[in-house]
């Protein structure tokens, strides 16, 4: 008897109020898809990134110096056997025009890796 009073009750003020109960029902599904977007997003994006470095071959680590390298710490890092090596060069330009700042970096475009993607 108790649940059929507590059921009628119930509806009773869902009829009184229809917009806030719609609106509160709104709420939950705004919430809830909401939460499945950032649960979901998280592994695609992963999976994405994956993807590209697989395909571009993107470096795994740089090695970057002000100074330079002198010819004895790039015979040294080209002796590593389980590292692949590719020496290159940035620096950096000013364009006058259009007054911008440049970083060019140098390109080999037959290198095994850090393939370029032209978009």
């Amino acid at each position: 008897m108790k649940k059929h009073t507590y059921l009628m009750t119930t509806l009773r003020d869902i009829h009184q109020g229809l917009g806030r109960f719609f609106a509160i029902v709104v709420i939950i599904f705004l919430g809830v898809l909401l939460f499945v977007g950032i649960k979901s997003i998280g592994p695609n994006l992963e999976t994405t990134i994956h993807s590209y470095i697989d395909t571009q071959k993107v470096s795994d680590l740089q090695v970057v110096t002000t100074a330079g390298f002198t010819k004895k710490d790039q015979q040294l890092v080209q002796q590593i056997k389980s590292a692949q090596v590719q020496l290159g060069y940035s620096w950096p330009y000013h364009e006058r025009q259009h007054n911008q700042n440049l970083q060019v970096y140098s390109y080999k475009a037959n290198s095994p890796q850090n393939k370029l993607t032209l978009i």
